[in-house]
């Protein structure tokens, strides 16, 4: 009787194909080492060192990879393109550096080594804060209603006591207002003071 000849085991990838090559690309561009790259895709690291060794395509995606990734990380972006982003993404740290796909340290390099790069940077951070600090305020004074003639109807939104406890205790603090409220009549000193919370209070009533 003949014997049927043994079938031999599927290999779990076609080590040459576009699509396997593509994955080890964008692992070891990413920084990953081969070691990594075999963890990530479900391969011993002797079983990835010996493919690397037999697979010429294999190799030199690798190495292909990394020199692209050393490339990207000299590529410095212009001033215009690089405040084109900070806007965009409102000084955002994270996002800008994934952007430009180098790390929140080499961001930094190009800013400590080019002064408009910094600049830039500063202006987008201070575009976010100036919009938060705009919508603080709106929200400190609430926003009224009122008549045809401008006279006050009441609110539409009352203003936010937190909010007014924040502006009192670090703008405020110029003007004389802190955590509390000394009162004085003529310049004459009036014993104790007033709280900031009972003050607000007694505004928005």
């Amino acid at each position: 009787m003949e014997k049927k000849a043994k079938v031999g085991r599927k290999p779990k990838y076609d080590y040459e194909s576009e699509e396997f090559l593509k994955s080890i690309y964008d692992l070891a561009f990413k920084g990953y080492n081969d070691k990594e790259i075999a963890q990530k895709i479900g391969l011993s690291a002797e079983k990835f060192y010996t493919k690397k060794g037999e697979l010429s395509k294999l190799s030199n995606t690798l190495d292909d990879a990394r020199t692209h990734a050393r490339e990207k990380l000299n590529e410095v972006p212009s001033a215009a393109l690089f405040s084109e982003i900070c806007d965009k993404f409102s000084a955002d740290r994270y996002r800008i550096a994934k952007y430009f796909g180098v790390s929140w340290n080499t961001v930094k390099v190009w800013m400590r080594e080019n002064e408009e790069f910094q600049n830039v940077f500063d202006d987008a951070n201070l575009k976010f804060i100036s919009n938060i600090n705009a919508t603080g305020r709106i929200l400190a004074q609430g926003i009224a209603e009122k008549d045809e003639k401008g006279n006050f109807k009441g609110w539409i939104e009352r203003p936010d006591s937190n909010m007014n406890r924040f502006y009192l205790q670090t703008v405020g603090r110029n003007y004389g207002f802190g955590d509390n409220i000394d009162v004085t009549t003529n310049g004459n000193d009036i014993k104790g003071s007033i709280s900031v919370e009972e003050w607000i209070k007694a505004k928005n009533k």
